[in-house]
């Protein structure tokens, strides 16, 4: 169902049907929407342009950081025997707007990740504009760095030959006192 304000009981009505005894970590309206503002966020920051958001899929979970976890490897895990109930929302982008596909209610294991939690899948054709822009990105990095380092040997050559025109005693105090060294 489209994710709008006029399908907000319905919405509230499929977030009870699937989540019917659940106590914790329960998704709610708010919930849907600020999965919905995720998803968007992270295609902002990834650059692609909305024409290219229609077919994307975000899985998003209600689950917090319970007390049970620990601090490992980077991120949240869940530790010893215990399971931690959540409900995953399963979004997609339609040229209208955003979907809700699927509500489920699943269960963290231990040694589950707590943090990587959401999921977002692009399109093939969004991917191909990820992956073509960041290539760009590190073309131009890598050829900074080449101008930068073509400017140090430059440099490094003129104090060469500066040095060779000094007497030999003078040359190793010149050394010494290079900017770089």
């Amino acid at each position: 169902m489209q994710i709008t304000t006029a399908n907000e009981t319905r919405i509230t009505a499929a977030l009870a049907k699937a989540q019917p005894r659940a106590r914790t970590n329960v998704a709610t309206v708010k919930d849907v929407r600020t999965a919905v503002a995720d998803a968007e966020q992270r295609l902002t920051a990834l650059g692609i342009p909305k024409k290219l958001w229609r077919g994307v899929k975000f899985a998003w979970l209600t689950a917090g950081i319970p007390d049970h976890t620990i601090w490992e490897g980077g991120g949240h895990r869940i530790r010893y025997n215990a399971t931690v109930p959540a409900t995953e929302l399963r979004l997609e982008r339609t040229a209208t707007g955003w979907r809700l596909d699927e509500i489920i209610r699943v269960e963290l294991r231990s040694g589950m990740s707590v943090d990587a939690g959401d999921r977002l899948d692009l399109t093939d054709d969004a991917l191909r504009y990820v992956t073509t822009r960041r290539a760009a990105i590190i073309e131009r990095r890598i050829d900074t760095l080449r101008a930068s380092l073509d400017a140090e040997v430059a440099l490094l050559e003129r104090y060469e030959t500066a040095l060779d025109t000094l007497p030999r005693s003078r040359a190793r105090f010149e050394i010494t006192n290079l900017p770089f060294a």
